[in-house]
């Protein structure tokens, strides 16, 4: 089975986006490791891949992270999605809303 998902997904990436997103968020964790070697390990940051590559679909993600995952998200997205804090979601939440 996973011998069967990697050939497909070495002959045709475009078929399998999440696959690909995620292998890019590993890719870039081990990056980002090697860049940031004095910065202290992020414990989420296998969470924070899965949760960017599952994200792809959305608009804006709403975290307080701002080291590993807001790095990996600018670096896997960047525009137009949006990363935003909790306390700046809330307050767009209530503002009036425009016409």
């Amino acid at each position: 089975m996973a011998e069967n998902l990697l050939n497909g997904w070495k002959s045709n990436k475009s078929r399998y986006p999440y696959f690909t997103l995620s292998m890019k968020a590993l890719t870039y964790a081990m990056y980002y490791a090697d860049i940031e070697q004095n910065s202290p390990i992020d414990r989420n940051a296998l969470m924070d891949i899965y949760l960017l590559g599952t994200a792809q679909d959305l608009d804006v993600v709403v975290s307080n992270d701002r080291t590993f995952m807001k790095s990996a998200f600018h670096a896997l997205y960047g525009e137009p999605k949006e990363y935003i804090s909790l306390d700046a979601f809330l307050n767009r939440l209530s503002a009036p809303a425009s016409v």
